[in-house]
């Protein structure tokens, strides 16, 4: 049978909410996993709920590596998640019925809504957030960004899905450190890459403290 929708993530650690994600993607014809060493269960349980596995050697970046990932899918329709969020009920209605209906040249984004520190976090700038993932495989891919990376999608309309991406940022401080240091990683790598300068050894703690203080602050206030 013809897959219609791809549910696919890249993975590494899944983390907590992990088998929730899994639990949340019935909605898509195949789930895909492309692993990049877990040192943990995540191919185990990824296995287990059905997906289609796959391990790569080495880290591209998040870029290329989700372009590798879409070498593995077989929809017509890709969906991309993390393993740290999750898919309500009316997303996923809302992404079985734009699959059905097929617009050419346009891409779907998803309004992401964040928990932060034991609560979700809807004002302050954090929702919505609105970030593309549902285009169809033959159109569209990823760009190279070893970080921050996005759909290639110029001149591509642009439309929202209804309901909310659950998505859990951390859960305590060293789970918000250990996610943006690897991020910080990817980035500075990008900069020298690009001919621009690292951040240094003694300015990195500092952007990091401010990056956590103002992100705390607004989670208490929301």
């Amino acid at each position: 049978m013809p897959v219609k929708i791809s549910a696919v993530l890249i993975t590494r650690n899944g983390g907590p909410y992990f088998q929730q994600c899994l639990d949340s993607l019935g909605f898509a014809d195949e789930i895909v996993v492309l692993d990049s060493g877990s040192t943990d269960d995540t191919v185990a349980i990824a296995e287990k709920a059905g997906a289609r596995v796959f391990v790569s050697e080495g880290w591209p970046g998040f870029g290329p590596q989700r372009q590798r990932a879409q070498e593995r899918a077989r929809g017509e329709w890709l969906f991309w998640v993390d393993t740290d969020e999750v898919v309500t009920d009316e997303l996923a209605r809302s992404i079985q019925d734009v699959a059905v209906r097929g617009p050419e040249n346009t891409v779907f984004q998803v309004k992401r809504l964040s928990w932060f520190f034991g609560r979700f976090i809807r004002h302050s700038g954090w929702y919505p957030d609105k970030v593309v993932r549902l285009y169809r495989r033959g159109e569209f891919s990823y760009d190279d960004a070893l970080v921050h990376e996005k759909v290639r999608c110029s001149g591509a309309r642009i439309e929202t899905l209804e309901g909310d991406l659950l998505h859990y940022t951390a859960t305590d401080f060293a789970d918000y450190m250990a996610k943006s240091l690897r991020y910080a990683n990817d980035w500075a790598e990008q900069r020298s890459r690009a001919g621009k300068h690292r951040l240094s050894g003694q300015r990195l703690p500092a952007w990091f403290g401010g990056v956590f203080a103002q992100a705390y602050s607004e989670a208490r206030l929301s």
